[in-house]
């Protein structure tokens, strides 16, 4: 189900979000390369939107990349994100 926006204030997200997932989503920030919680994970889940809880990437998505980071490609819907 694709939830509606999330609305809040600066300081309302910085209070309800972890230090490190409102540095990496609000204030464009990243994380270090091959540290992310979800690096080495090959489990099968849905990577969704921290803030709204939309799901945006299945398991079956995640390549990757080589540079630290995973990739993930086709969303699960493309109504879940605006570009």
């Amino acid at each position: 189900m694709i939830k509606d926006r999330v609305i809040k204030s600066d300081a309302e997200w910085k209070s309800i979000l972890p230090p490190r997932v409102y540095r990496v989503t609000r204030r464009k920030g990243t994380e270090p390369v091959f540290s992310g919680k979800y690096h080495n994970f090959n489990g099968k889940r849905i990577y969704a939107c921290a803030h709204c809880g939309n799901e945006l990437f299945s398991f079956s998505a995640k390549y990757d990349s080589g540079i630290g980071w995973h990739g993930l490609y086709a969303l699960i819907s493309e109504r879940s994100v605006r570009t």
